[in-house]
């Protein structure tokens, strides 16, 4: 990438305010603790699997492989979410870890995000390393109760995706490597 500060190439969340001339790595953060940085890159850095603009909450979200599901105001901070979808994502299993190998007992290796645009409901389906299905969940916005866009994110609801498991795994074929959602743009 044209414009990246020498010598970083890390995998990650990029953002730019300049119109694309340069790109500059997002900071990553579990509550007060920055994982990654300019300054601090994790082996490599931290693969975001889908990234995804919720219109109704005006911000940002993010999928990060090992860690879990971010939000960002600006695309340059980003904070986990306190309500990750399913009890799986815990710090516990996904720590931050600064400058350490990512924690492969964290469930995400592939997360996908979809926002409805009218009621800024947030879906979330999640698969391991394994195809292994972590559930689909989604976030009610609550639109007609006015205060959508100053709540947090709950993913309170685990929305049935038995159709898309193959056989009894509970595996999703190829999700590990094609797994996306979209949400209709109506309500």
């Amino acid at each position: 990438m044209h414009g990246i500060a020498p010598g970083l190439n890390a995998r990650g969340l990029y953002y730019s305010s300049d119109a694309g001339q340069t790109w500059q790595l997002a900071t990553l953060e579990d509550g007060s603790q920055v994982f990654e940085s300019n300054q601090i890159t994790q082996n490599g850095g931290n693969v975001a699997t889908a990234v995804v603009w919720n219109p109704v909450r005006r911000r940002f979200y993010a999928a990060i492989r090992y860690h879990g599901y971010y939000e960002s105001s600006d695309g340059m901070m980003w904070t986990r979410l306190a309500n990750q979808p399913g009890t799986n994502l815990s710090t516990a299993l996904c720590p931050a870890n600064p400058m350490l190998p990512k924690s492969t007992a964290c469930p995400l290796f592939r997360g996908a995000l979809a926002a409805q645009p009218a009621t800024g409901d947030l879906f979330a389906p999640t698969v391991d390393a394994y195809n292994r299905d972590q559930g689909l969940w989604r976030d009610m916005c609550n639109l007609s109760s006015g205060a959508c866009a100053s709540n947090s994110v709950q993913f309170g609801t685990q929305v049935a995706d038995i159709p898309l498991q193959s056989g009894s795994s509970g595996a999703i074929a190829q999700a590990a490597f094609n797994l996306y959602l979209a949400a209709v743009p109506s309500q």
